[in-house]
């Protein structure tokens, strides 16, 4: 008796990027024309190790740390035959969506944070004050405490 291998129909993730930490939820659809699927096998960073192991095709999986991955799900059957998806590529990014903001009185001049109990003056944000998420590192290795001085309470 010959044994075919399972086919997998569809591998998907929801979402397939974004910032840390990502939760991404994986659906695995495979049949088996000679049996049952048994076991879903899923490696969420493509290093070809198997992180998890379940009986059913949805998993979630977490990302902690910002960088590009393979994902791939392998379904076993009740034969022990097996069948390997093609890879998704799920990316956590470097925090893209940070700003810089600027803290400035209504007619444009920096608050001084000495003169933070005078009134007058209210306060905006320049939401244009954007910066290079490899900036991040600048700012982990300066300390945040000299680049964001409060320098007013609005």
């Amino acid at each position: 008796m010959s044994t075919s291998p399972p086919e997998i129909v569809s591998f998907s993730a929801t979402p397939i990027s974004g910032d840390p930490p990502l939760s991404v939820t994986f659906t695995c659809e495979a049949t088996d024309l000679d049996g049952t699927i048994t076991q879903y096998k899923w490696d969420f960073d493509g290093d070809g190790e198997i992180d998890k192991t379940t009986s059913t095709g949805d998993t979630t999986y977490t990302y902690e740390n910002p960088s590009t991955y393979n994902a791939t799900c392998t379904v076993v059957d009740d034969n022990g035959a097996e069948s390997q998806s093609k890879a998704l590529t799920i990316t956590v990014k470097y925090f893209e969506n940070l700003s810089l903001v600027d803290w400035m009185d209504d007619d444009g001049s920096e608050s001084d944070s000495s003169n933070e109990s005078s009134g007058g003056g209210g306060c905006s944000i320049n939401p244009n004050a954007n910066f290079d998420p490899g900036f991040l590192f600048i700012l982990l290795v300066s300390g945040f405490r000299k680049l964001f001085r409060k320098k007013r309470k609005c």
